[in-house]
């Protein structure tokens, strides 16, 4: 469950906005995890870090820790060369914190 009052405090922001702009990440999210799947396929390394850091980026500072926290982990097994089953099992796990988020929003 995403506390937005206590975010919105955090990050001095109106709930109301911080609501909108969370919306917003999670639908762009939605698009951004197909892209992903699909790079990760293909095994395109540098895309799939580019797609990564932008993920870790905004729900780090919208301070979605559920979403940051597997594309943290995501990320870095990324770059650490990691197993395409590895990989693949972090990317089912940012699926679903993705899909977790979106129904908390409803």
């Amino acid at each position: 469950m995403i506390d937005v009052e206590a975010i919105s405090q955090q990050l001095h922001v109106r709930a109301e906005v911080l609501k909108r702009i969370i919306v917003s990440f999670s639908q762009a999210l939605a698009g951004k995890l197909a892209e992903l799947s699909e790079v990760h396929e293909k095994s395109d390394i540098l895309k799939m870090r580019a797609i990564l850091h932008e993920i870790r980026g905004t729900s780090g500072n919208l301070r979605l820790q559920d979403v940051h926290s597997s594309a943290v982990t995501l990320h870095e097994a990324v770059k650490a060369g990691a197993a395409k089953e590895k990989t693949t099992a972090y990317l089912e796990d940012l699926k679903k914190k993705a899909a977790l988020l979106a129904e908390d929003l409803k």
